[in-house]
């Protein structure tokens, strides 16, 4: 189940996970109101931009939606209207995975990886040289990588690599689930899962999440103690001031009462 009040962008996917279109502000969702519409109603997606494209009505919807806390969901449906600057997708449901990756905790980071093989269609092809990808973020079920090269891979398409994690290279296997072009029309992202993953490669992984979680909290507890620290001393200051401006009046209506009297 979706918490729809959680989604903070769509994207719309071709069947290969290509994504065609995506919006953070351009949709809402139309809850099914079964008393007035019938027991068939269903949820719905409303997408109102000039720039959606068009979709054949009555195909099914592939899309991804973006939570709050940076997570994605898969989801389906039916597109029941497609039009100018329109589209509605109905019977909205999340797609079920093979294994619930999302269940792991997924940090943000900036770690180099090298791809350096493709199998496809139960063909293997060596990449030479290997390619260069940047991970944007890892967990113990996969990693979002970025690469920048004129070959493409597509969804369900298999990739060897190799990545640095603590000084320890680890041989990864990775399934793509998703594609996201970005609009610098050369760079790609990919979303993957890791398949096969040795138990030595997942405690290296483990250990290498768990870090920056540490790391993060810490920062932050840094960032909250600063913060309070911050407020501490402004409200200081303002008290002092505001004393040092009450010993101020009452000097000068001493003053003030001393020239009355003479």
């Amino acid at each position: 189940m979706i918490d729809y009040e959680d989604i903070e962008k769509v994207s719309v996917c071709d069947p290969n996970g290509i994504v065609l279109y995506e919006t953070t502000k351009h949709f809402y969702i139309m809850l099914a109101d079964k008393e007035i519409n019938g027991d068939n109603d269903t949820d719905k997606l409303v997408i109102k931009h000039n720039q959606v494209p068009l979709f054949p009505v009555g195909s099914k919807a592939h899309l991804i939606f973006t939570l709050s806390d940076n997570e994605t969901a898969d989801a389906e449906g039916e597109n029941v209207l497609s039009a100018k600057g329109r589209l509605i997708v109905a019977g909205l449901r999340r797609k079920p995975k093979e294994t619930d990756r999302r269940r792991f905790y997924k940090i943000v980071t900036n770690e180099k990886c090298l791809i350096f093989g493709l199998t496809k269609d139960n063909d293997i092809e060596v990449i030479e040289p290997p390619l260069t990808g940047v991970v944007n973020d890892i967990n113990l079920g996969g990693i979002f990588v970025e690469v920048v090269s004129g070959l493409h891979f597509y969804k369900n398409d298999i990739i060897s690599a190799e990545l640095t994690l603590n000084g320890e290279k680890l041989e990864l296997l990775l399934e793509v689930l998703r594609v996201v072009p970005k609009d610098d029309g050369i760079t790609v992202g990919y979303g993957c899962r890791f398949m096969y993953i040795e138990p030595n490669v997942e405690a290296a992984i483990a250990k290498y999440v768990n870090a920056q979680q540490v790391q993060r909290r810490q920062t932050e507890r840094a960032q909250e103690e600063y913060e309070r620290q911050k407020m501490e001393d402004a409200v200081a200051k303002a008290k002092a001031k505001a004393e040092e401006e009450t010993k101020l009046e009452a000097s000068l209506t001493k003053k003030l009462n001393q020239i009355q009297k003479k």
